[in-house]
C-alpha cells in the first residue's frame, strides 16, 4: 500500500523533458528583464548628471565656442554632425559606460551598500557638474578648486550677495528637476504600473540616446578639449592645474634677474628710460596715499564727462596726470594691487601667492629704506578664511602694519543694509588718517594704501530711494560716496599741511568680473569692461593743469612713476613697468592675465589687442578691447602661433620673474639714494 502510494507520487511529481526546458527558459527570461530592468533603472539615474553635463557644454560652446571654433578652423560653420560631436563622450559615458559600471556595482555589492553607492556616486557627479556649470555662467570658465574655496568662504559672509550671484543658476532648476523627479519614482518600487512606465521612457530615452551616441562618431572633427566628457573636465578644474596656467618647461626657472630682462624688453618691445628722467625727484620728500577702489570699470566715470558729482576727484585732476587708457592687470583684486606695488605682472597660477618666503623689492621696501612710515589698510568685509590669508599675504609685502578693522559701529536700525560695509571703510580709512596725522607730527613721512570695498559686486543701491535698478547708475552713486570718502582723506591731508607735498593716486583695482553688473559682459573674456579702469595720479607743484595720457598705461606703472618722482634709484631691479609719462609706452606691449579668472590672457600691441583661450585653444585679434567670433584669428595660421607663443613666453617670464624676487637672500632694506630734484611743469 505505502510502495503504491509513493509510486503514485512520484508519478504525479515527475516533469517532462519539455517542462523543464521551458522552467529553466522562463527563469533565464525572467533573469533577463531584471538585468535590462536594471540597466535601464542605472541609465535613468544617472540621466540627470548627463542632462547637467551636457547642456552646461552646449551652452557655454554656444555662446562662446562654435562659432569660435569654426572661425578658428578657417570654416565658415560647423555642421550638425560636427556639433554632435562635441558630445560623444558625454554620450557614451551615459548611454553605455555608467549603466555597464553600475550593474559590475550590483553584482559585486548587497543590495543595501549597491543603493548607497550608486545614490553617492550619482549626487556627486550632478554636485560637481553643477558647480561646474555656475563656474561657466559666472565666470565663463572651469576654475580650480582653491578659487571656489574663496568664493565659498566669501558667500557664507555675506548670504545675501552670494544669493544674487545664484540667481544666474536659474536655468539648472529645471534639469535638476527631472534627474531628482527620475530618482524619486524609482525608489517607489511596489508601484508596478508606474515602473513599467518608467521602464518604457527610459528604453526610448535610451534607443534615442544610444542612435546619439553612435551618430556622435562619424563626423569628422578636430579634436579639442570639449570633445572630453563634461565630466571629467568638471573633476579635472576642480583638483587639476588651470587650463593654460603654467608651461610645462618653465624654461626661465633658474635664470638671473639681469637674464630675465632682456628677454622681457625684447617680447614687451621695451627699453630703459635713460638719463635725464623726466621729473625726476620733482615730488622729493612728499608723502603718498594710494586710494583703490573695488571693482570700478572706466565706462562708468569718464575723465571727458563732467565731474561736478565728483568735487573732489575734480579737484584733484587739476593738478593730475589722468590715464585715459589704464588698464589693471589682473582681474583680482589682490594680484592687481601686488601689480602696483611691485611693478610685476602677477603670476598665472596660484603657487607663488601661497609660498610666502622673503619680502619681494618693490614700492613698500623703498620708501620703508627711505624713512616712510608704511602701511595697508583693509576692509575686512570678507569675514573668512581667504580674508585672513590675503592679510597675511599683504604683510609679506613689507609694510610697517597691516591694518584690518576687526568690528565696525552698528548702523542704526533704520540703516540700509550697506550701512556696515561702509561703517568698516571709514574705520580702516580712519585708521590711515589717525596714522598719516602721527606722522606728519612727527615729521615722518608717510606711505598709505587704503582699499574700500562698498563697492565690490554685485553692486548695492545707495541711492536715497532705494530703487535703483540700472547697474551702472549704482556704480555711479557708488563711485559718488566714494569721492566723499576721498574728499575727508583730503582735509586730514590739508589740515595737516601736506596737501602741496603729497601724491595721491585714485584707481581701481579692475573692472567687472560678472554679467550681473552689466548685461553686455562676457565671460570667459578679456574686455574692456574688466580691465580699463580710471586714474590719476595728483602731483601739486608738478603739474598745473590736467594731463591726461593718450598711450596705454598699466598698474605695473604705478610704482615707477612714484618712485622716479621721489628720486629713489636703489632696490628696483625688479620693476617691469616705466613711469606713465615716457613716451616709448606708446610702442610697448602691454599684457593682461585672467587665466584665474576667465580662463583666458590677452596683450596689447600696436594698435590691436591679442586673447588666448586655452581650454578652446582659439585666439583673437581686434582694434578694441572687446572680441566678437568674428575676430577669431584661423588656427593654422602663423598669427595664431605668435600669439599663443607670446602669451605663454610672458606667463613663464612672470612666474620666473616673481619666484625670483621672493626667492634670493633677504637683505635688510639701506639707505636708497635721493636725487636732487629737477623739476618739469
Amino acid at each position: 500500500m505505502f510502495d503504491r502510494s509513493l509510486q503514485i507520487g512520484l508519478q504525479g511529481s515527475r516533469v517532462t523533458p519539455t517542462e523543464s526546458n521551458a522552467v529553466h527558459d522562463s527563469r533565464d527570461l525572467q533573469h533577463e528583464r531584471e538585468w535590462q530592468a536594471l540597466f535601464l533603472t542605472s541609465f535613468l539615474v544617472w540621466l540627470g548628471p548627463t542632462l547637467v553635463g551636457v547642456t552646461a557644454k552646449a551652452w557655454f560652446l554656444a555662446k562662446h565656442g562654435f562659432a569660435s571654433i569654426a572661425g578658428s578652423l578657417s570654416v565658415h560653420s560647423l555642421s550638425s554632425g560636427q556639433r554632435l560631436s562635441f558630445f560623444r563622450a558625454d554620450l557614451a559615458f551615459g548611454v553605455f559606460l555608467v549603466p555597464l559600471c553600475f550593474l559590475v556595482v550590483h553584482a559585486l555589492l548587497p543590495p543595501r551598500w549597491y543603493s548607497r553607492t550608486v545614490g553617492a556616486v550619482t549626487a556627486m557627479a550632478l554636485l560637481v557638474q553643477l558647480v561646474a556649470f555656475g563656474e561657466f555662467v559666472v565666470l565663463g570658465n572651469l576654475a580650480g578648486y582653491g578659487l571656489l574655496l574663496e568664493g565659498f568662504d566669501w558667500g557664507i559672509a555675506h548670504p545675501l550677495a552670494a544669493l544674487e550671484y545664484l540667481v544666474a543658476f536659474n536655468f539648472i532648476k529645471p534639469l535638476v528637476v527631472v534627474g531628482g523627479t527620475a530618482a524619486a519614482l524609482l525608489v517607489k518600487r511596489r508601484r508596478q504600473a508606474l515602473k513599467k512606465r518608467i521602464y518604457s521612457v527610459s528604453a526610448a530615452l535610451w534607443i534615442v540616446g544610444a542612435a546619439s551616441a553612435i551618430a556622435s562618431w562619424f563626423p569628422w572633427m578636430r579634436p579639442t578639449v570639449f570633445h572630453s566628457a563634461m565630466i571629467s573636465l568638471a573633476i579635472e578644474s576642480l583638483f587639476g592645474s588651470e587650463f593654460g596656467s603654467e608651461s610645462s618647461t618653465r624654461r626661465y626657472d633658474g635664470y638671473s634677474i639681469g637674464a630675465l630682462r632682456p628677454i622681457y624688453q625684447k617680447l614687451a618691445n621695451v627699453s630703459g628710460p635713460g638719463w635725464p628722467r623726466p621729473s625726476w625727484g620733482a615730488a622729493q620728500g612728499y608723502d603718498v596715499v594710494l586710494f583703490v577702489m573695488e571693482t570700478g570699470p572706466a565706462r562708468i566715470l569718464s575723465w571727458d564727462a563732467s565731474l561736478n558729482d565728483f568735487p573732489n576727484l575734480k579737484r584733484l585732476s587739476q593738478n593730475a596726470w589722468v590715464g585715459t587708457q589704464h588698464y589693471t592687470t589682473s582681474p583680482e583684486s589682490f594680484r592687481a594691487i601686488t601689480s602696483m606695488l611691485l611693478s610685476m605682472y602677477p603670476v598665472r597660477h596660484n603657487r607663488s601667492f601661497v609660498e610666502r618666503r622673503r619680502t619681494p623689492p618693490g614700492l613698500i621696501q623703498n620708501l620703508h629704506a627711505a624713512g616712510y612710515r608704511t602701511g595697508i589698510y583693509l576692509p575686512n568685509i570678507h569675514g573668512s578664511r581667504y580674508a585672513k590669508d590675503e592679510q597675511d599675504y599683504y604683510e609679506t609685502l613689507g609694510p610697517v602694519e597691516v591694518s584690518v578693522p576687526d568690528a565696525s559701529p552698528l548702523p542704526k536700525a533704520s540703516a540700509p543694509g550697506w550701512q556696515e560695509t561702509e561703517n568698516l571703510d571709514l574705520a580702516a580709512l580712519r585708521k590711515l588718517e589717525a596714522d598719516y596725522r602721527a606722522s606728519a607730527s612727527a615729521g615722518k613721512r608717510f606711505f598709505g594704501v587704503y582699499a574700500p570695498q562698498l563697492s565690490h559686486e554685485p553692486w548695492v543701491d545707495v541711492s536715497k530711494g532705494g530703487n535703483e535698478h540700472d547697474m551702472a547708475k549704482r556704480r555711479y552713486n557708488l563711485m559718488r560716496v566714494e569721492d566723499d570718502h576721498l574728499g575727508e582723506l583730503i582735509t586730514t591731508i590739508e589740515e595737516s599741511g601736506r596737501l602741496d607735498r603729497t601724491l595721491i593716486v585714485v584707481t581701481c583695482d579692475h573692472g567687472l568680473r560678472s554679467s550681473e553688473s552689466d548685461s553686455s559682459f562676457r565671460t570667459g573674456q578679456i574686455d574692456d569692461l574688466s580691465f580699463h579702469v580710471p586714474f590719476l595720479l595728483y602731483a601739486p607743484g608738478i603739474l598745473k593743469e590736467q594731463t591726461n595720457l593718450p598711450w596705454v598705461t598699466s598698474h605695473i606703472d604705478i610704482g615707477p612713476s612714484i618712485l622716479d618722482l621721489l628720486g629713489i634709484s636703489e632696490g628696483r631691479a625688479f620693476e617691469a613697468g616705466t613711469a606713465i609719462w615716457n613716451e616709448g609706452l606708446k610702442d610697448r606691449s602691454t599684457f593682461f592675465f585672467a587665466s584665474q579668472y576667465f580662463g583666458v590672457d590677452a596683450y596689447h600691441s600696436g594698435e590691436s589687442f591679442s586673447m588666448w583661450n586655452p581650454m578652446l585653444n582659439v585666439t583673437y585679434s581686434s582694434r578694441t578691447l572687446h572680441f566678437t567670433t568674428a575676430a577669431a584669428v584661423p588656427v593654422d595660421s602663423l598669427a595664431h602661433r605668435e600669439i599663443i607663443g607670446r602669451i605663454q613666453t610672458m606667463g613663464e617670464l612672470a612666474s620666473a620673474w616673481y619666484n625670483l624676487a621672493i626667492s634670493g637672500p633677504s637683505v635688510p632694506p639701506g639707505p636708497s639714494t635721493l636725487v636732487q630734484p629737477k623739476r618739469t611743469e
